[in-house]
C-alpha cells in the first residue's frame, strides 16, 4: 500500500512538471488578429511580439499568407505589450492589454512604410466579446466582490444562467470544476447543499480565493477542449509570481452579530457562532524574467454551539425542545452506572470546523514555453451531528424541536 501511495505522489509531481499543454480556454488565453498596410493589403511574414510585462514572458508569431496570426496558450492577466514589425514598415505597438481566461483578444495592425513620416501612429484593436454563455471573473473582481463563504462557486451568480450553483436547469453535480487544468469535482457527492467542490463535506474550500488569478464560467461549451460534463465548466487559474515582490496578509471575522434577528415582524432565536479566516501570500522573482515563486497559506476556524435546549419548568422559546431535561439526566446516569459509557452533555456543546490550505507554485520561462510546478495541500475536519436527517437533526442547527442528542453521539 505504501508503494502505491508513493507511486501516486511521484506521478503527481511528474505531471506538475509538464509544460503548459492544456488547450486554450482551460488555463490560458489567446491573442489573434491580422496585419495589413495602410491601404488594407494583407502582409504575410510580419512578426508579432507579445510581452507579459509582470514576468517578461515573451510570445512570438508570424503572419500567414492571408496576414493573420494567432498566439495560443498565453498567460492570463497582464498588462501585455504587443507590437508588429516587418522590414520596410514602421513598427507599431499596443500597450496595457489584459487577457481573460478562455477568451481571444483580437488586435489588428495597419503598418506604414518607413519612408512615410507620420506625426503619430494609431493602432486599432478590438477585443472579441465573450458570448453570453461565457462569463469571466478577473482578479480585480475576485478581490472586490463580496463572498461570504469565500468559495469559487459563489462567483457563479455573475452568470445569467446561474440558479444557485446549477446552470440552465442542470444540477451542480453535473458541472466540471478545474483549477490549473486539474479536476476538483466532488465526485462522491458528499457535502450537502449540492456542493460540487472537493472538501465541502468538511466545510472547507480546496484553494484560497487569495491564490486565484481568474475564473471562467462556460455553459455547455460545444468544443473538443471540454468534455465529461453536461452542465457548466468552471475553470480557474492560480496566481504566479512576477518580477515585483508582493506580500499580503488578511483576516476575516464573522459571528452572530452580523446576522439578522427578524423575518418580517417575527423574532427569531439567534444561533451563536464564530468564524475566523486568516492568511497570507507572498510572490516574486527568484531569477528576474526567468523563475518566479508564489506561496499562499490560509487557516479557517469556526465554532458553533448547539442551540437547542431541553424542556424545563418555566423555560420557553422556539429553541426549547419537547425532550425533558430530567429524562436526559436519568438516561445519562443509567448508561454511565451500568455500562461505563459517558454520553457527554446535551446542551451548549460546541461543533467546530477547522481547515488549513497551502498553495506553492514555481514558474519557469523557457524561451517561448513555460514550465509550472504547483503543490496543493488541504487538511480539514468538521464536527457533525449524529445524523443530518430530519428525524433527529436539522443540518447545522444540531437539534430539532422534537429531539436532542448527546455530545458523544455525534461524529
Amino acid at each position: 500500500m505504501r508503494n502505491i501511495i508513493s507511486a501516486c505522489c511521484l506521478l503527481a509531481c511528474l505531471i506538475g512538471f509538464l509544460p503548459n499543454i492544456n488547450g486554450q480556454g482551460i488555463t490560458t488565453a489567446e491573442i489573434s488578429g491580422s496585419v495589413a498596410d495602410v491601404v488594407g493589403d494583407k502582409l504575410p511574414g510580419a512578426v508579432i511580439n507579445a510581452i507579459h510585462e509582470p514576468t517578461g514572458t515573451r510570445y512570438t508569431a508570424i503572419t500567414s499568407a492571408n496576414g493573420s496570426y494567432r498566439i495560443l496558450n498565453a498567460r492570463v492577466g497582464g498588462p501585455y505589450s504587443v507590437n508588429a514589425e516587418m522590414t520596410g514598415f514602421q513598427t507599431q505597438a499596443q500597450n496595457n492589454i489584459f487577457l481573460r481566461l478562455g477568451e481571444s483578444h483580437i488586435i489588428n495592425f495597419n503598418l506604414s512604410l518607413t519612408t512615410v513620416e507620420l506625426d503619430s501612429a494609431t493602432v486599432l484593436g478590438t477585443r472579441l466579446v465573450a458570448p453570453i454563455n461565457n462569463t469571466s471573473v478577473s482578479k480585480n473582481l475576485i478581490n472586490t466582490l463580496p463572498n461570504i463563504q469565500r468559495s469559487i462557486t459563489e462567483y457563479t451568480r455573475l452568470s445569467p444562467y446561474a440558479n444557485g450553483q446549477g446552470f440552465a436547469g442542470q444540477s451542480a453535480r453535473f458541472n466540471s470544476i478545474n483549477i490549473d487544468g486539474s479536476p476538483f469535482n466532488n465526485a462522491f457527492g458528499l457535502g450537502g447543499n449540492n456542493e460540487p467542490l472537493l472538501g465541502t463535506a468538511s466545510g472547507a474550500q480546496p484553494i484560497s480565493l487569495d491564490a486565484l488569478e481568474q475564473i471562467n464560467i462556460a455553459i455547455s461549451p460545444y468544443d473538443v477542449q471540454y468534455g465529461g460534463f453536461t452542465g457548466a465548466s468552471l475553470n480557474a487559474v492560480t496566481r504566479s509570481g512576477t518580477n515585483n515582490f508582493e506580500v499580503s496578509a488578511y483576516s476575516y471575522f464573522r459571528n452572530q452579530s452580523f446576522t439578522g434577528t427578524k423575518v418580517g415582524d417575527t423574532e427569531i432565536t439567534q444561533t451563536d457562532f464564530q468564524n475566523l479566516v486568516y492568511g497570507a501570500r507572498v510572490g516574486g522573482p527568484l531569477v528576474k524574467d526567468k523563475v518566479f515563486f508564489f506561496l499562499n497559506f490560509e487557516r479557517e476556524n469556526r465554532e458553533e454551539p448547539s442551540n437547542f435546549l431541553a424542556a424545563r419548568a418555566g423555560l420557553e422559546g422556539d429553541n426549547v425542545t419537547r425532550v425533558l431535561a430530567s429524562d436526559l439526566d436519568e438516561l445519562s446516569s443509567f448508561l454511565e452506572d451500568e455500562t461505563g459509557y459517558k454520553t457527554g452533555g446535551y446542551e451548549n456543546y460546541n461543533f467546530a470546523s477547522n481547515n488549513d490550505k497551502i498553495l506553492a507554485r514555481l514558474d519557469f520561462n523557457l524561451g517561448a514555453s513555460q514550465l509550472s510546478l504547483r503543490y496543493n495541500y488541504l487538511t480539514a475536519e468538521r464536527d457533525r451531528p449524529i445524523t443530518n436527517t430530519r428525524q433527529v437533526g436539522n443540518g447545522d442547527r444540531f437539534g430539532f424541536p422534537t429531539a436532542l442528542s448527546f455530545q458523544n453521539s455525534n461524529w
